[in-house]
This record gives structure tokens, sequence and C-alpha cells, in this order.
């Protein structure tokens, strides 16, 4: 399936906990499948209440509203012996966290959420969809694009709004000690 709508953010851990638990208020019927490729096919044992629960990065929202158990336990594909789940689908949405800059491991790389439209998608799955991203924004801060100009520091004014970051990963990541947020090479602060 092709991801047609996403939004980027920056959390850690504490962060994905603090997300994790802001869904699960207005969504009880939800968790977070690992969809990490493992040799584990009891999506029981993959189930989290919080993300930050597993050391995985690669998740799929569950809203058991709009998904029954039995049609999520088949989803999945078979490869050299590992179990590879779906991630987006009917009742489902892709949280890929955030890890370690590859090129510098003292930076956070932005993490994502994403979903997938199609024939098989309804009102309801819109509107759920629609407030997952509302709640990441919400809960979220604004931040900027920061660059180097003629080697002086330059902070964009206006705040990008394609991602998000939560507090943990601003106190952490705010460009001190060179320890910054990064969308691909693009780095981000918060204001403040």
């Amino acid at each position: 399936m092709e991801l047609k709508d996403q939004s980027g953010f920056f959390m850690t851990k504490i962060d994905e906990d603090v997300f994790c638990n802001v869904l699960r208020k207005e969504f009880p019927n939800i968790m977070f499948l690992d969809v990490k490729p493992t040799f584990e096919g009891n999506i029981d044992k993959r189930s989290y209440k919080s993300t930050s629960e597993s050391d995985s990065t690669s998740f799929s929202i569950v809203n058991f509203d709009l998904i029954k158990k039995n049609n999520l336990k088949n989803n999945f594909a078979m490869y050299s012996g590992y179990y590879h789940f779906s991630s987006v689908g009917i009742g489902q949405m892709q949280f890929l966290g955030c890890d370690v800059y590859p090129k510098n491991s003292k930076n956070l790389r932005v993490g994502r959420i994403s979903n997938t439209w199609g024939d098989n998608i309804n009102d309801e799955q819109l509107k759920w969809h629609k407030m997952v991203y509302k709640l990441l924004k919400k809960n979220g801060h604004k931040i900027h694009w920061y660059y180097i100009d003629n080697n002086e520091p330059k902070i964009v004014e206006k705040p990008d709004n394609k991602v998000v970051a939560y507090d943990d990963a601003i106190k952490k990541y705010n460009g001190i000690n060179n320890n910054f947020m990064y969308w691909d090479s693009a780095r981000f602060i918060d204001k403040k």
C-alpha cells in the first residue's frame, strides 16, 4: 500500500509514552503492534500499550474499533522464516519512532506517523486518521529550521508545519553541544 498522509515528529522514549497515553485516552481500544520482522508470529507477544515498552522503532497503531483481531493476526507475510506484519491498512496507522541520526549519534532523527487511502477507507477510518494527526500536533511543539549562513547560525522565523517536537526531545536536542533534531540533512530546534 502506498503511504498517502504523514506527519513528522521528534520524540524520545519518554515522549512516546506521553503520546501513546494521550492516544489511548482518546481511543481506549488501541494498541501498538511491533512490526519489525521477527520469528514471533503471536501478535499478543508483539503488542504494547506504549511504544516506549519496546526497543523497536517500527509499529502499527491498531484501532480494534476498526479492525478485528483475527483479521490482524492473518495480516502478515513470511520471508526466510520471519513474520512481516503490515503497518498500514484498515484500522492501522504506521508509527516509525525516532532513532539516533546515523551520521552523528548525538542527534535525533525524525519519526513519522502515516496512513494510506484506498477503496476500503470509510468515513470512520478517515475521522480516526484526522484525530491521530490532530492529537500529535496538539500535544507537540512547533519547531524551527536551523542553518548556518556565512558561518553565522540562523533560525527560520516561521515554524515548520510538517513536524512537531515533544518536551523531552526539545530538552535533549536543542542545539546545545551540537545536539540537534534532524530530518534528512535539515536541523531543527525550539526557538525559545
